[in-house]
């Protein structure tokens, strides 16, 4: 900015400048992205990211890493619900069944409850938590406690 105020004739220095602004913004973005990796937001960002030709090393390297993990967050995992033929299980927000002994699904990364119900029982919830790229999740949701 001094430079430019000193010689007006300074278009590289312009350039630099919003060079300087578009890495920044970038940076902040990867910042933000990696924060908040489940969001909408973050799926614009990482398409974006996906070409990255001529970016710093350093952003480069940030990018790739958010990208990939984004990849793997959208990657379903095996998970395996056990009930006892006699309770009604869903997970909340997801899928609602009759009764079953097993049942085999795929879910996204991510934080889930599975509701058991059944006429004469206290309901309950089974928080469970199924993690980008981990093992097959084993969930058993069994009303026991009469009412």
């Amino acid at each position: 900015m001094e430079i430019s105020s000193l010689d007006p004739n300074t278009p590289w220095v312009q350039e630099g400048l919003a060079r300087a602004l578009k890495w920044s913004v970038v940076e902040e973005n990867l910042e933000r992205g990696t924060q908040n990796i489940g969001t909408a937001r973050t799926a614009q960002w990482v398409e974006e990211f996906r070409e990255r030709e001529g970016w710093p090393a350093g952003l480069e390297a940030k990018a790739a890493e958010l990208v990939m993990a984004w990849d793997l967050r959208q990657q379903p995992v095996e998970v395996l619900l056990r009930s006892d033929f006699e309770t009604e299980v869903s997970i909340v927000r997801v899928l609602n069944w009759d009764t079953f002994i097993e049942k085999e699904l795929e879910l996204k990364p991510g934080e889930y409850v599975a509701r058991g119900r059944r006429m004469g029982y206290r309901d309950v919830r089974v928080p469970f938590e199924v993690k980008a790229g981990g093992d097959k999740v084993e969930v058993t949701v069994i009303c026991t406690e009469g009412i």
